[in-house]
């Protein structure tokens, strides 16, 4: 999903999600829930495998998060198979938020409200929590690099200024490449009031394009919430951007919606609800599979459902898909050498350490370095 500037290295993990191919078919899928509840599916992880862990959050038709939860509430499917609920318990993970604001030119009459709202949020954060705040205009600015000194994020949010261009996705690349390796629960919040674009409103500015944005999400599991204010947003963008990385989108149509916004956004990073269950199938065959929740609360009913991949023996990942990252040291090691450079090709392979070197080798037609002594 991603578009690399430059040759990445080969990798060997166990996967979780596919590429953005995958997505754009299944967007719809993702997001079609009933009218009652939302139910918001955010990761599926497959660490423990075949132990899962599935976030989740329920909002109303409002966008208002739902609180107080039991395992009554819900019901999870994998494969369409009802499975037996372990676990419900509010998520206690820190937070740490890369804070996007746009800061184009467009932005002047509404600066003050955004300081306002954004700073709201920042209030809203728990001691533990960290945020960075980005500003974006004819390129991203980090206005403050990640703490969680509310003072200090405060004081650098009131000297925003607004100018320029919109480099909007830049900026959001930006923002999950300083949020990759941080410990905690990673989200991304964008406001803008308008779409990336030069000064002439003729062509796109950022480098990076919007599916590398969305392949570089999705590969690290971070949500990406949005907010559009005004007439002006391409709110299907946005949508879009929210749905495929397990967020939310919201729209504001004047800046004093702002402030509301940003309480629903925090009420819903912060409520977030960790399932876990022990997935029916164990066999570690790199299959996708599906995982459903379905919710009922106060007489209301909704659903949701994501798309994970089984852990497999071997599989081969290359920038352009997002997988988690399961024993990729020890196999790594086991592969001395190999450099990979088709970004296109993803396969499950089978077999001892040394037919996935030779494997490799034929494929590139590169020079055999000396393989790994056979193992007895």
């Amino acid at each position: 999903m991603r578009a690399p500037r430059s040759l990445p290295g080969w990798r060997l993990v166990s996967p979780t999600r596919g590429s953005l191919a995958l997505l754009l078919l299944t967007a719809s899928a993702l997001g079609a829930q009933t009218a009652d509840l939302g139910v918001d599916i955010h990761k599926i992880e497959v660490g423990e495998f075949p132990r899962m862990r599935v976030s989740v959050s329920l909002v109303d038709r409002t966008g208002r998060t739902l609180k107080g939860l039991e395992a009554r509430n819900f019901r999870v499917f994998e494969a369409d198979k009802r499975v037996k609920i372990e676990d419900v318990a509010i998520d206690r993970t820190p937070i740490v938020a890369a804070v996007c604001v746009d800061a184009s030119g467009s932005m002047t009459p509404a600066i003050e409200s955004v300081k306002r709202a954004a700073g709201l949020f920042i209030r809203l954060l728990d001691d533990n929590d960290q945020a960075e705040i980005i500003s974006f205009a004819d390129d991203p600015r980090i206005v403050s690099p990640r703490t969680s000194d509310k003072a200090v994020l405060l004081g650098r949010l009131h000297t925003l200024a607004s100018y320029g261009a919109t480099a909007l996705y830049d900026a959001l690349w930006r923002a999950l490449q300083d949020l990759e390796g941080a410990p905690g629960r990673r989200v991304v919040l964008l406001l803008t009031d308008g779409q990336d674009q030069n000064r002439d409103g003729t062509a796109q500015l950022s480098r990076h394009s919007l599916k590398g944005v969305l392949s570089k999400a999705r590969a690290a599991s971070i949500p990406i919430y949005t907010i559009g204010l005004g007439r002006k947003v391409l709110r299907e963008e946005l949508t879009k951007v929210a749905t495929l990385t397990g967020a939310r989108a919201y729209f504001a149509p004047k800046p004093t919606d702002l402030e509301d916004i940003y309480v629903q956004i925090a009420a819903q990073i912060k409520s977030q609800i960790r399932i876990e269950y022990r997935s029916p199938n164990d066999v570690r065959d790199g299959a996708w599979r599906s995982v459903e929740v379905r919710a009922s609360a106060d007489e209301r009913q909704g659903s949701g459902r994501e798309t994970f991949r089984a852990p497999g023996k071997y599989v081969l990942e290359l920038d352009g898909q997002g997988f988690d990252r399961l024993r990729t040291a020890e196999l790594a090691s086991e592969l001395p050498g190999v450099r990979l450079y088709d970004f296109a090709i993803r396969k499950l392979l089978e077999g001892k350490p040394s037919d996935l070197l030779g494997w490799l080798l034929k494929y590139y037609q590169r020079e055999a370095p000396t393989p790994p002594p056979a193992k007895p």
